[in-house]
Parts: structure tokens; sequence; C-alpha cells
């Protein structure tokens, strides 16, 4: 495997280009950017997942976010709006 196959490859997984080249500089004490990629590939797998759980994460925020504001925030700020209407009406 070429570095620039290896550098890719750990991009592939969510790693950034600096730390990938940086990891690539260990080839000398792996032997080869095959044996490099085979001990870090727990590492490239591990940043995958917590890209996805990250992006996951956001995206179910953003959903509970909307359901509070349908199911609770606009129900209750149409109510208030309601009762001054009608306290306003009795007063006037």
């Amino acid at each position: 495997m070429t570095r620039k196959r290896f550098i890719k490859l750990a991009m592939s997984y969510g790693i950034q280009r600096n730390e990938a080249e940086n990891l690539a500089l260990e080839v000398k004490t792996a032997g080869s950017y095959n044996r490099l990629y085979e001990r870090n590939r727990l590492l490239f797998s591990m940043t995958a997942i917590g890209t996805a759980f990250g992006k996951t994460t956001k995206t179910v925020a953003i959903a509970m976010g909307k359901a509070y504001q349908k199911m609770f925030a606009k129900p209750v700020l149409t109510e208030i709006k309601n009762q001054r209407r009608t306290a306003d009406n009795d007063n006037g």
C-alpha cells in the first residue's frame, strides 16, 4: 500500500488529513503501510462510529426540538394569546 492510499483510507473513516499525515509518519515503526493500517483499523472504526453518532445525536436533538415546539410550546403560546384576547374583550 502506498502512503497516498493509506492517507485516503484513513480519511475515508473521518480522520482529518493532518492527523492521517501524522499517522503515516509511524510507518518506520510498523514496517509498512499495510501493517500500519491494520494497527490503526480500530482507531479508524471508532472515529467513524463517533462521527456517525455525533451526526445522529444532532439530528435527534433537532427533531426533538421541533416536536417540543409542536406539542408544547406552540399550543401553550396559542392558549396564552387566546386568554389575553378574551381578557381584552372582557375589559374593552
